[in-house]
């Protein structure tokens, strides 16, 4: 059974590596504005009042760059995910 756990962490710890790679190209494909606003939101986990006044952008704009930057990046992470085969438990 050991020797079952250590192969599975293995495979996890090299699909992490995958997803953190394509985390990284999907963030680069972003524009600027979308990619400051997802990482001010998700990474460094600043609130939506937080983000207006640093962005200065009213609260509305921010809500649905979220939206509309986790879309995207969905997408892009999906795709690239097909691309080099990121499968959590094959």
């Amino acid at each position: 059974m050991t020797g079952l756990r250590t192969h599975h962490r293995r495979r996890s710890s090299t699909n992490q590596s995958k997803i953190d790679e394509a985390l990284q190209e999907s963030l680069g494909k972003l524009s600027p504005k979308l990619r400051a606003i997802i990482i001010l939101k998700e990474i460094e986990e600043s609130s939506y009042e937080k983000i207006a006044d640093t962005l200065e952008i009213s609260m509305g704009t921010v809500k649905s760059r979220i939206a509309r930057t986790r879309e995207k990046l969905q997408k892009l992470m999906k795709n690239l995910g097909n691309k080099i085969r990121i499968h959590p438990f094959k």
